[in-house]
């Protein structure tokens, strides 16, 4: 019986040390995420009669080259929405670039979710 206690603390412990990590890899996500909504920043949202176009401009902010895809939400005035999305591929650590999203027009513009992947 004493054996079956000893494993049962060995299982508890990883356990332990399994949510323990997970916690960790869950905070490094969160950082790295909140970093990457840094790099792309709404410039413009210029309306047309045809279209609206967001301006995004993005900085890459790590110390590797990476690809992004950038979404941006059009808010349209009969309360509806439509999501746009720019892609940048590889781009150098510290540089940045000018993208535009056209979307419906006559609609307001956000940035809602920006991914970073290395390249």
């Amino acid at each position: 019986m004493a054996a079956g206690a000893v494993a049962l603390l060995v299982v508890l412990g990883g356990a332990a040390c399994a949510i323990t990590e997970t916690e960790e890899l869950g905070r490094r996500v969160d950082a790295e995420a909140e970093a990457s909504q840094a790099d792309a920043q709404l410039t413009g949202c210029a309306d047309d009669p045809a279209s609206t176009t967001a301006s995004v401009a993005i900085t890459n902010g790590s110390s590797r080259p990476s690809t992004y895809i950038v979404d941006v939400r059009f808010a349209l005035a009969d309360g509806g929405e439509r999501t746009g999305h720019a892609f940048v591929d590889a781009l150098a650590p510290g540089a940045s670039v000018d993208a535009d999203v056209v979307g419906p027009a006559d609609a307001g513009c956000a940035v809602v979710h920006v991914e970073r992947l290395a390249s």
